[in-house]
C-alpha cells in the first residue's frame, strides 16, 4: 500500500512538473534602433539658390538649412498688398457719395431753373390777363404755363438727385467690394509666409540625416527637402511577451546593449508601451498562449549617447 501510495505520488508530480510552464525570470529582449524622423518641407515652389546644410553634420537650433528663391512670392505679396489698399480706398470713396464740387454744380443748376420758374410764372399772368383782353393769342399763355410746369419738374428731379449724390453707392455693390477686399486680405499671411519662409532654419539640435534637393533645384511646394535626426527622437524598439507586460513601466530606465559593444551599454527611458497586442503565429487564443502574444515597447536613447546608436542597428535591452 505504501509503494502504491509513493509511485502515484511520484507520477502526480512528473505530470505537474511536465505540465507547467516556466515562468520567465530573466528581463531581457532584443531590439533595434529607431527615430522619429523631421522632414523640413520647401515653403513655395520656387528654386533652392543656396543649400547651407550638409549631409551627416550636427547642426544646432537656429542654423541655417537652406534658402528659397522669393521674388516671386515677394513681388505677390505686394501686388496683393496694393490691391487691398486700393479696394479699401474704392470702398471708402463709395461710402462718401459724390465730390462737394459736383454737388455745387447741381446746386446752381437747379438755382437757375427756380430762376425761371418764377420768370415764366410771371409771364403765365401776363400772357393770361393779355388773352382774356383778346391783347394775345391763348396759345402763349398755354406754352408759358406748360413751360412753367416742366421746370416745376426739372426742379423737383434736380433736388432728387442732389439727395441721391450726397449718398453713398448700394449697399449690395459696398457689400460686392468689401467681400472682394476680404478676399484680398486672407491671401497676404500666405504670400508673406512664402517670401518671408525663404530662408528655412534648423528648429532643432539634430544631424542632417539626408538631403533630397541641391541647389538650383525646384523641389515644388510643401515637398520634403531635408531629413533632420533630432537629439531626442532617438529610440529603441523592443517586443517582449504578454508573460512579462507587467514588468515594465512607463518611465522606467533601461539599458540597451549595443551589438558591436557588448560589454558597455547606453541609457533609454520607456516613453511608450503599446496598447495594442500582437501575435507570433500561429496562435489560438487561450490562457496558455499568453507567450505567444508581444507588445510593443520604445525607450528614448538619452541624447548624449546619440553619436553611439545608429538607426536600425540591432541590440539587447535589459529592464
Amino acid at each position: 500500500m505504501g509503494k502504491v501510495s509513493l509511485f502515484s505520488f511520484l507520477l502526480v508530480l512528473i505530470i505537474l512538473l511536465t505540465g507547467c510552464e516556466k515562468q520567465p525570470d530573466d528581463k531581457t529582449a532584443s531590439g533595434y534602433i529607431d527615430a522619429d524622423y523631421v522632414y523640413i518641407s520647401a515653403p513655395s515652389s520656387e528654386k533652392i539658390i543656396e543649400m547651407y546644410a550638409v549631409k551627416g553634420s550636427i547642426i544646432k537650433t537656429g542654423d541655417k538649412l537652406f534658402e528659397m528663391d522669393n521674388h516671386k512670392s515677394f513681388s505677390m505679396h505686394e501686388a496683393n498688398k496694393f490691391m487691398d489698399m486700393a479696394l479699401q480706398s474704392f470702398v471708402t470713396d463709395m461710402k462718401k457719395g459724390a465730390r462737394q464740387e459736383q454737388i455745387d454744380e447741381w446746386k446752381y443748376i437747379n438755382y437757375a431753373v427756380k430762376e425761371m420758374i418764377i420768370f415764366l410764372k410771371l409771364e403765365t399772368e401776363m400772357f393770361r390777363f393779355l388773352s382774356e383782353k383778346q391783347a394775345a393769342a391763348d396759345q402763349y399763355w398755354w406754352f408759358t404755363r406748360q413751360m412753367q410746369y416742366a421746370l416745376i419738374a426739372i426742379s423737383k428731379a434736380i433736388d432728387t438727385h442732389q439727395k441721391y449724390i450726397e449718398l453713398g453707392q448700394r449697399e449690395d455693390k459696398i457689400n460686392a467690394f468689401e467681400m472682394a477686399d476680404n478676399a484680398v486680405k486672407s491671401m497676404l499671411p500666405y504670400t508673406k509666409y512664402q517670401f518671408t519662409e525663404a530662408v528655412q532654419f534648423s528648429p532643432y539640435d539634430a544631424i542632417v540625416f539626408d538631403i533630397f534637393y541641391r541647389k538650383g533645384e525646384l523641389p515644388g511646394a510643401g515637398k520634403p527637402v531635408i531629413m533632420l535626426l533630432p537629439d531626442e527622437n532617438l529610440k529603441v524598439v523592443f517586443y517582449i511577451s504578454g508573460l512579462k507586460i507587467d514588468t515594465i513601466k512607463l518611465g522606467e530606465k533601461v539599458k540597451v546593449f549595443l551589438s558591436r559593444d557588448k560589454n558597455n551599454f547606453i541609457e533609454g527611458q520607456v516613453n511608450y508601451i503599446s496598447q495594442n497586442i500582437q501575435y507570433t503565429d500561429p496562435l489560438i487564443y487561450s490562457l496558455k498562449n499568453d507567450k505567444k502574444l508581444i507588445y510593443k515597447i520604445e525607450a528614448k536613447i538619452n541624447p548624449k549617447d546619440k553619436l553611439k546608436a545608429h538607426p536600425g542597428e540591432v541590440v539587447s535591452v535589459e529592464f
